[in-house]
């Protein structure tokens, strides 16, 4: 399987992530973020619009929940392509996500009240997961595996 982009849109950072014999690809462009199935079937994408929303910097797959970050925030695509805004970020710049704990996450970015030719530095943020990681299983339940048992899941 492959999938086919519009002439000038690069492939920035590629993260897989199974569930059972199911396995999934966060795909980040030039141009936008995408969920893809195995077969690379679109499952979830996200555009943002040049004018109104930030750049996507980075992407990382938390359990269910794909997050990514922009200038100023970090933000979730769900399955069903609803993005939510997860948590906000301090200062301004290209910000990458470097992994996600229980309560919180690291992440680098320019440090601060600095010039345009900053050293980057690598900071903590606590963040509240809960949200985010039932938003993921909700609505990949709806989306993709409907079967999937879900009570079970959540209380495990």
């Amino acid at each position: 399987p492959r999938i086919r982009l519009p002439r000038q849109e690069e492939v920035f950072e590629v993260h897989w992530q199974s569930y059972g014999q199911r396995v999934f690809a966060a795909v980040l462009t030039s141009r936008r973020l995408m969920i893809l199935n195995e077969q690379f079937d679109v499952v979830s994408s996200y555009t943002p619009h040049q004018e109104a929303t930030p750049a996507i910097h980075s992407c990382l797959w938390a359990g269910p929940a794909l997050l990514f970050t922009t200038r100023n925030a970090v933000c979730q695509l769900a399955w069903d392509g609803v993005v939510i805004r997860v948590a906000a970020l301090d200062g301004a710049g290209e910000v990458s996500l470097l992994t996600v704990l229980n309560d919180r996450m690291v992440y680098v970015g320019p440090e601060a009240n600095a010039d345009s030719n900053a050293r980057r530095s690598a900071r903590a943020r606590a963040i509240g997961l809960l949200q985010p990681l039932a938003m993921g299983w909700i609505t990949y339940k709806e989306r993709v595996d409907p079967a999937l048992p879900l009570g079970t899941l959540l209380s495990e």
